[in-house]
């Protein structure tokens, strides 16, 4: 009775998790087969590819700089930050650490404008765009990097080499550099598809010279057929696709103290 009660519970749990699988994935996949079909005829046509490659490459580019250095700067703060909160606290720190979490609790219409109030001088600047996203993006990368130095005994062994003789910059390259590699890498990645797939935000604060895709995406669905918004559907998630097969695979992959990643 309790076997045949196991195999029901795992015979639900994966019906389940087909059903959720599926429902995630059948509507961007019928978003992207429309890109096939050419506007006013029923033949399959890859046209619509190619017309947001050149409608809309400016954009690609742009978003690919972009995350590029809202991941970068996210690092240079969030790392720092994340080090002296993990193993260095002070009074207040806590209290820092969840205050910087903040604007992920707010709707993006209110960061936005508040970004163009506070910052009005930069309004048409791209630095503007990145600050916006950053805060989003640096408390992803505080928490996920101070969360596996928590988990880790880097203090201790700093202690150690330290009694061992080695100085500050022989512990940060030997002992402390190591274990960062992989959440830094972690960080990295969630930063930047979090950059290139942000909207809210990017949408308020982007020009018409400086649009990531995210916010060109929003274009094609309201002012070109289903193609093209089809083909830029597509365009978009090979994009952010490599990013999200990655962290699965460094996340699965067991955390050596000696290797880093």
């Amino acid at each position: 009775m309790i076997e045949r009660w196991g195999r029901k519970r795992f015979a639900i749990g994966w019906t389940m998790t087909v059903v959720i699988a599926l429902m995630a994935v059948l509507p961007p996949l019928a978003a992207v087969l429309q890109a096939f079909r050419a506007p006013q005829a029923e033949q399959w046509s890859p046209g619509s590819f190619q017309y947001v490659i050149e409608t809309y490459g400016g954009c690609l580019l742009f978003s690919l700089r972009l995350a590029a250095f809202v991941a970068l700067a996210s690092l240079v703060i969030g790392v720092p930050a994340a080090y002296a909160f993990a193993l260095h606290p002070f009074r207040g720190s806590a209290a820092i650490e969840q205050l910087a979490a903040v604007p992920l609790a707010l709707p993006g219409v209110s960061v936005a404008i508040a970004v163009i109030v506070g910052y009005a001088q930069l309004r048409g600047n791209w630095l503007l765009l990145a600050g916006g996203q950053m805060l989003y993006t640096v408390p992803y990368a505080v928490r996920v990097v101070a969360n596996t130095l928590r988990n880790v005994p880097l203090r201790t062994l700093e202690d150690v080499a330290r009694t061992l003789g080695a100085h500050g910059v022989v512990r940060f390259r030997h002992v402390v550099a190591p274990l960062l590699v992989r959440p830094v890498v972690l960080a990295s990645l969630i930063v930047f598809a979090l950059s290139w797939g942000e909207f809210n935000v990017s949408f308020l604060l982007a020009t018409p010279t400086q649009m990531p895709i995210g916010a060109a995406l929003y274009g094609t669905y309201t002012s070109n057929s289903g193609a093209v918004s089809g083909a830029a559907t597509a365009i978009f998630l090979a994009g952010a696709l490599p990013l999200l097969v990655a962290l699965q695979l460094l996340e699965r992959r067991p955390f050596d103290f000696g290797q880093g990643v």
